[in-house]
């Protein structure tokens, strides 16, 4: 990815004023005390200490340790194995040391460095945690800080959030109170960031608990949020039906806050079930101050 430009000889007010990151999450804080005001991003960067980072003598760039950069971006990590898995509520990168192959938005993509496992984190050029991220990524050398670019982000509407499979049937309304009612038996399931298969954990991210539910009833639905919304057919809040999935942006991350990164089933009655940190799977208001604020749209899959 490559600027018009170089960062590098631009002062840090004019990168501030071109670059914004944001800093707000929604994966593991409870809303109620969140506002639609919330969204938005502000100026951020990433600065070392020697404690921090080293100098790649290749590039005389410090590399990036992965645990620092998600901490100040905001997103979750865990390390699985020999994987590292980075995202929001779902997770949307992943990555392993001494590979250039990884995943980014959670479609394959090769780094343009291998990272490297250092003090049990891993360590990015750059370039490649620009090319995992899939934004640009500044460097001002006098500060030591390292400036990131809002991630790419795309409208939360039909005309670019297409539906991208054709719509799945179930047969009855009865089906779908099956669905509802199975969804409502794992209340209070924990929530817990790039869960694994429920058999296996016994927990769920918001997107794995959409998928087994609806799995159950064998509508097969991809992996992550902002996969699902490209699933069926749009849906106006207004005409919304129990059983439509409803997508809600994070605030914040993207760029305009209009790309899905959380996902539930919608019950009726403004009502919709979903996994969200604190107490795991739980129902919520659909119109309440802050999933309104943050709603982008609806699919229809059954």
């Amino acid at each position: 990815m490559t600027l018009p430009f170089s960062l590098k000889k631009i002062s840090a007010a004019a990168l501030a004023a071109l670059i914004a990151l944001s800093t707000t999450s929604c994966s593991h804080s409870n809303p109620g005390n969140k506002t639609a005001s919330d969204k938005g991003s502000s100026p951020r960067t990433l600065s070392f200490d020697n404690k921090q980072g080293y100098h790649d003598s290749s590039t005389t760039l410090k590399q990036i340790p992965l645990s620092l950069a998600a901490k100040q971006l905001g997103l979750n990590v865990i390390r699985r194995g020999d994987e590292f898995l980075v995202g929001f509520t779902d997770v949307l990168y992943r990555a392993k040391a001494g590979q250039a192959e990884a995943m980014s938005m959670n479609h394959p993509v090769i780094l343009s460095h291998a990272p490297e496992a250092r003090n049990d984190d891993l360590y990015f050029t750059r370039n490649a945690m620009s090319d995992l991220l899939g934004t640009q990524i500044g460097w001002n050398g006098p500060k030591q800080e390292i400036i990131f670019a809002p991630f790419p982000g795309r409208l939360a509407d039909d005309r670019v959030i297409p539906g991208r499979t054709p719509r799945i049937h179930i047969q009855s309304t009865a089906d779908v109170d099956k669905l509802i009612a199975f969804a409502k038996t794992f209340m209070g399931t924990k929530y817990v960031f790039g869960s694994d298969d429920y058999e296996d954990t016994g927990t769920f991210d918001c997107s794995s608990f959409t998928q087994h539910v609806f799995a159950k009833f064998n509508v097969q639905l991809p992996r992550v949020a902002k996969d699902q919304a490209n699933t069926g057919t749009p849906v106006k809040k207004s005409e919304l039906q129990p059983g439509d999935l409803v997508f809600f942006t994070v605030p914040g991350r993207f760029q305009d806050d209009k790309i899905a990164g959380h996902v539930g089933i919608y019950i009726g009655n403004g009502s919709f079930i979903h996994t969200y940190g604190d107490p795991g799977v739980q129902i919520s208001d659909l119109d309440s101050s802050y999933w309104s604020g943050m709603y982008l749209g609806a699919r229809r899959v059954i």
